[in-house]
């Protein structure tokens, strides 16, 4: 028995120390649908499950290129007792042709594409880098629909 109950310590301990991520991220929508010249807002969520570790590496890719989206390096940020980041701050860098065009939210780490083109479509990824974790979320852009009525009846 004393076997069996030392395993069974083990296991949990493996559990609680090599297997609990120290960042809980949360994608509420894993896919969405924008319309040419618009905004679309990827959503995400985080929280640490222990305390904050600097520096914290977030980037953000795009399937259609090789290059980093945007990339933010969180320096300080306030925790509160749920694990969830308040007033962070750090350093960022958006990729030339994205410039202008994004806002990164370091606090819970959301990224606004604006003024979306077709080209836009595809998979976002968001890497948290505390271990290396990665979620996605696919974005479909379309040309916008105009409601055009029958032109030249006139009876």
């Amino acid at each position: 028995m004393n076997s069996h109950r030392s395993s069974q310590i083990c296991c949990s301990l493996l559990l609680f120390f090599g297997f609990s991520q120290p960042v809980f991220i949360e994608i509420p929508q894993s896919s969405g649908n924008a319309t040419v010249g618009q905004s679309v807002l990827l959503s995400v969520s985080y929280k640490f499950n222990r305390s904050f570790y600097h520096p914290l590496s977030i980037q953000w890719n795009f399937s259609e290129t090789p290059d980093l989206l945007t990339i933010y390096t969180v320096t300080n940020c306030s925790v509160s007792a749920k694990g969830i980041p308040t007033h962070c701050s750090g350093h960022n860098y958006t990729h030339l042709a994205y410039q202008g065009r994004t806002v990164f939210f370091p606090e819970n780490a959301s990224l606004l594409l604006q003024n979306l083109q077709l080209n836009d479509s595809g998979v976002y990824s968001i890497t948290f880098k505390v271990p290396q974790q990665t979620r996605h979320i696919t974005l479909i852009v379309s040309e916008p629909h105009f409601n055009r009525g029958k032109a030249g009846s006139s009876k």
